[in-house]
C-alpha cells in the first residue's frame, strides 16, 4: 500500500536501476552514491507521507500485528511528521510511542526500499 502510487513507485525504480548499473560497472563515485541514497531517502518519505495522510494499513494489512505495532504513527499530524523528516522536535508535544512508532516505520520503509524495489 505504501508503494502504491505508480509515479513514485517508477521513480524509485529508476533510482534502483541507477544503483544497479553503478555496481554492475564498478564504477562508483562517492557523489554517485550520495545521490542514490539521498533519493532513496526523498522518496521513501513522499510515499510515508501520502500512506500515513491516506490513513494508513487498510484490508488484511491493517489487523497484522506488525502494523498495531506501527499504528501510532498516525497520531502525528503532518507538521509533526514534516519536523521529524527534518530532523527537528515535533511542535505540540506528541506522544512519546508516536514518534517512536513513526521513525520504526520510516526505518523499516527505508530498508523495503533497497531489499524490494
Amino acid at each position: 500500500e505504501v508503494w502504491a502510487d505508480s509515479a513514485q513507485l517508477e521513480a524509485a525504480t529508476c533510482n534502483w536501476d541507477f544503483f544497479q548499473q553503478m555496481v554492475r560497472s564498478y564504477r562508483c563515485e562517492e557523489a554517485d552514491l550520495t545521490r542514490a541514497v539521498a533519493e532513496s531517502a526523498r522518496l521513501t518519505d513522499m510515499a510515508l507521507e501520502r500512506f500515513l495522510s491516506s490513513g494508513g494499513a487498510l484490508g488484511d494489512a491493517g489487523g497484522t500485528a506488525l502494523w498495531q505495532s506501527l499504528r501510532g504513527a498516525l497520531q502525528l499530524t503532518k507538521r509533526q511528521r514534516a519536523a521529524l523528516l527534518a530532523g527537528q522536535a515535533p511542535p505540540d508535544g506528541p506522544e512519546p510511542t508516536s514518534v517512536a512508532a513513526f521513525r520504526r516505520l520510516r526505518s523499516l520503509l527505508l530498508a523495503s526500499f533497497w531489499l524490494v524495489p
